[in-house]
Order: structure tokens, then sequence, then C-alpha cells
């Protein structure tokens, strides 16, 4: 039997209101917690919002990523991500994946790949596990996130989230 780590779940929690955007969150951004993989999405669709937080340092960024630095305080970020449309986790360096199990816990769908602990926790009824190498594929997977209503996901991130990482049974 797994014990994961565990989430408040009073604190992260939906909100249900959908701002149309992708959220990204890494301590420190780099390659290894998929900075460039971000980057191209945000290039390649140029019409959506990517809200990034944690410290970047790259200046370079396109102009429809939106850096809001670090974050501490727990409800400021948990309502990122019960507003964001699907959280992208392109981590190729995750052990546990926390950020991943926040998300589902506001009810957030999540894209993330195949190269992490991540993909134990997402299946097609939370999001999507993509291929490493295949910058396609992740488009695709946050597109098609998007295009559907977050209620197609939410429930089932709830349920997910209540089942594996609920403080009150993992301590």
């Amino acid at each position: 039997i797994r014990i994961y780590n565990w989430i408040d779940l009073d604190i992260f929690k939906p909100t249900y209101k959908d701002k149309n955007y992708v959220l990204c969150i890494a301590s420190l951004w780099t390659d290894n917690k998929g900075l460039s993989k971000i980057v191209q999405f945000a290039k390649e669709d140029p019409e959506i919002d990517v809200h990034m937080i944690g410290k970047i340092e790259s200046a370079n960024l396109p102009k429809n990523i939106k850096v809001l630095g670090v974050v501490k305080n727990q409800a400021e970020l948990a309502e990122e991500y019960a507003n964001a449309s699907v959280f992208l986790n392109p981590s190729i360096q995750e052990t546990f994946g926390k950020t991943t199990a926040e998300s589902l816990a506001c009810g957030t769908p999540v894209v993330v790949l195949n190269t992490t602990a991540c993909p134990e926790l997402v299946d097609e009824s939370v999001g999507h596990v993509v291929e490493k190498d295949d910058q396609t594929e992740l488009n695709q997977a946050v597109l098609d996130c998007m295009r559907k209503d977050k209620s197609y996901y939410s429930k089932n991130c709830r349920e997910k989230a209540e089942k594996l990482f609920d403080k009150e049974k993992n301590l």
C-alpha cells in the first residue's frame, strides 16, 4: 500500500472560477523543471495566458507569460490553482509532484510528462500524461484541457485528491 504526502484539503479546494489561463509552478525555474517547454508553448499559442509562480531569471519571455514570482501564502496559491484552466507540470525532476497533487485538490486538470512520479497521479479522468520530448503532444494536451468545460475534470480531480492526499488519512 502507498501512503502519499498529504495536502490540506481545507485550503486546496475548488472555487470554480475558470479564468482561462495555464498555471505553472516551481520553486526555481530551470529546463529540468520544464522552462523551455513552457516558453515554447507560449510562443506557439500566443493568445493563451500562462501564469508562472516561482523564481525565474530569464527576462526573455513571451508577452503572454505572466511571472507572479514566489507565492508563499497557501490561500493565494490555492486560488491560482483553482482559477486556472489547467496546471502544466513539464518537469523531468519530480519525486512526488506536490504541485500536481495540489492542483488536483483544487479541481484543476493536470498535464505532466511521462518521466517522473507524476504519471502515477494523473490519468485521463484528471488530465494528460505526455511523452517527454513531444512538444506537439504537450501543446495538444494543454489545449484539450482548456477546450473542455472545467467541470468535465473538476469532480474527478477533487475525488482523486481526497482519496490519495487527505491529511487526516495520511498523517
